[in-house]
Order: C-alpha cells, then sequence, then structure tokens
C-alpha cells in the first residue's frame, strides 16, 4: 500500500507542481515502483565498509538555473540576542510533508518534515527554526540532465538546502497532524550560542541529501548504522538537539523517543568512481528521472532502472560529497523507515 500510495500520489504532484526548466521529477515516482518491486528479491552478502561522513565545505552561490516554486524562507529574520537568564522552552515540531496539499496523507505514509519551536518565558515571543530545500525537495534528490554549452549532456543539481529562523509557531500546524511537545528548557546563554553555531553549521553545510546508505537497519534499534548519511530536515534536528545537550540542556527523559523517516538505499559497499571515466553512464542512469515525459518513455526509464541498472547489475549512482559513488546494491534495495532516536542525555 505504501509503494502504491506514493507511487500516484508523487506523479499527481509532478504533474500539479510545475516549476521552470521541468523541476520536479516524475521519476521519483519510478524509483518507489522500484523499491516495491525489489522486495521479493534475496540479499547478496558482501564486505562491510566503514562511514564515509558528510563533507563540510564552503556554501556557493545557488545555480540561477535552479528555481524553485515557492521562495525558500519568506519570513526569515535574524537570531534574537537573549538575556543570559532568559528561560527558553524548546519544543520538537512535526508535520506530513507536503500538508499544505495532501493533508495528512504523508503522515499516514511515514512522510514528515521537523523543525524546532522557541518559546522565551520572559518576552513571551516564539520562533520556529527548521532546515529544508532551496528548490524543493524532488530537485535535490536527482538532477537536471542539460547541455553543457558544447553539445555534451551533464547533470546539474540543485541541491542546497539552508537553515530557516522565522517568528511565531503555526501550533495548529504542527499539531493537528504530527508532533508539538515542549522537550527541554534552556537558559539564554544557551541559546545564543546555539545561534552561533546554527550559522556556521548552515555556512559549512550547504548540500542537502534525500538519502541514506546502509548495509542494514533495524527499526527497533536506536542505532543506526549507516555508510553514509543523510542530511536533511531530520538531520538537522537531531545534530541541534545534540548540540543543545553538549552545552547543557536536559531534555524531558519521560517522553517517548521521537521518530524520524529515514529514505534508505540497502548497498553492501559503496565504490568513489571518477566522473569523466563513467560520465556516459551516470549521465544515462539519471536520464531516467527527468520530468515531464511520456508515459510511455517513463515506463521504459522504470524499467531500465528496475531491471537493467538495480536487479542485474545492482547498481545505484549515488551523489555525496560533490563526488559520484556506485552503490552495490542488497535487497530490500529501497525502504523508507520511521525509527526512534531518543533525545540526548535520555537513553
Amino acid at each position: 500500500f505504501f509503494c502504491v500510495a506514493n507511487t500516484y500520489l508523487l506523479v499527481a504532484l509532478s504533474a500539479n507542481l510545475k516549476m521552470q526548466a521541468g523541476k520536479l521529477l516524475n521519476g521519483w515516482a519510478g524509483l518507489l515502483v522500484v523499491a516495491c518491486l525489489f522486495l521479493q528479491y534475496s540479499p547478496v552478502i558482501s564486505q562491510i565498509e566503514a562511514e564515509i561522513p558528510y563533507q563540510r565545505t564552503s556554501r556557493p552561490s545557488n545555480n540561477p538555473y535552479c528555481q524553485a516554486m515557492f521562495p525558500f524562507c519568506p519570513k526569515q529574520r535574524s537570531f534574537p540576542e537573549m538575556l543570559p537568564d532568559d528561560e527558553i522552552e524548546v519544543w520538537a515540531l512535526k508535520a506530513p510533508i507536503w500538508e499544505f496539499r495532501f493533508g495528512d496523507l504523508m503522515g499516514k505514509l511515514n512522510g514528515f518534515h521537523d523543525a524546532i519551536g522557541f518559546y522565551n518565558r520572559r518576552t513571551k515571543a516564539n520562533y520556529t527554526m527548521e532546515w529544508y530545500e532551496l528548490d524543493q525537495l524532488l530537485n535535490c534528490t536527482f538532477p537536471h540532465i542539460v547541455d553543457n554549452g558544447i553539445g555534451e549532456a551533464e547533470p546539474l543539481w540543485c541541491n542546497q538546502g539552508a537553515a530557516c529562523f522565522y517568528d511565531g509557531i503555526d501550533d495548529l500546524h504542527w499539531s493537528q497532524n504530527g508532533t508539538l511537545e515542549m522537550a527541554s528548557v534552556i537558559n539564554g546563554s544557551i541559546f545564543n550560542s546555539m545561534a552561533e553555531w546554527v550559522q556556521n553549521d548552515n555556512s559549512t553545510g550547504p548540500f542537502y541529501v534525500s538519502w541514506g546508505v546502509a548495509k542494514e537497519w533495524d527499526d527497533s534499534s536506536f542505532f543506526h548504522p549507516v555508510l553514509m548519511d543523510s542530511y536533511d530536515c531530520a538531520s538537522f534536528v537531531i545534530r541541534t538537539f545534540e548540540y543543545l545537550h553538549t552545552l547543557g540542556a536536559v531534555f524531558d527523559s519521560t517522553l517517548e523517543p521521537p521518530k524520524y523517516d529515514f529514505m534508505i538505499l540497502y548497498a553492501d559497499k559503496v565504490e568513489k568512481v571518477d566522473y569523466q571515466e563513467h560520465k556516459e553512464d551516470i549521465v544515462q542512469f539519471y536520464s531516467n528521472f527527468q520530468a515531464h515525459q511520456s508515459v510511455p518513455h517513463m515506463i521504459e526509464d522504470i524499467y531500465r532502472v528496475v531491471v537493467e541498472d538495480v536487479l542485474f547489475h545492482k547498481k545505484f549512482y549515488y551523489y555525496y560529497n560533490e563526488q559520484y559513488w556506485l552503490l552495490h546494491m542488497k535487497h530490500p534495495y529501497v525502504k523508507l523507515h520511521f525509527s526512534p532516536v531518543p533525545y540526548p542525555g535520555t537513553r
């Protein structure tokens, strides 16, 4: 049900949210079909590799080709300076993805967006902080295949994300289909230190990563080892909570561990590849995920991904740390997990 519902949902989304130069990618729905078909195949055992960490770098200018349908963080404001002894409530926020269009549908499929709320008990002011894509989710997941000016096809990525801090907390938005719970109370000094950390984190971690890569995954465990980690709204919230804890924040141990969604590609090992040597294959692979195709072409592309690339060759080209990596894939190949990650210091 999950795979079928997501497939039709995302096809409809791609058809309705039209962006410049075909920014929304119908191939995402095809990939969910891939995930459905993968579930029937047996795993292949291979060597285990160590985690490849997300690489910090400076933030580049956003490519003018990348145009979002919805402007990024239209209500953005600077962080306020809190008094050292201010009491600041820290709230965990969660709501279904694309709730503005589909209501709770994505929530029923465990597709959520995460954020953090703050409330100053002295000033009565509250704020929301989140991290998300500059040019929408599907653009961060697959590149656009464009002409490089000399008649050659090249992948162009619109995959930047950033922190967004603004006044107010939309209680109804977060509470009606998601989460609105107070997780901690910090002082103004901790908040001010966190604000500095967020700005540094934001300037050195500019690239959104939709997928994680893992050899195995246990939804019942609090520990989720990965070969490569996603870098998205959930990872930002988890990372921020952990930093607040290092500054002295105490989280409410009576709360249930919050759950986050993780889209995982399963692989036995990861191999870095030279782009120029593999360029033709990489371009061909990602040409299967381009927007606004006819139905026959879309079916043909899905077939190539499912049968030829994954089931037969067991490969997936993954873009991470501004490099291409070849995943040696294994069962169940692609899966969305909704897994617990306890508040820091509570387990």
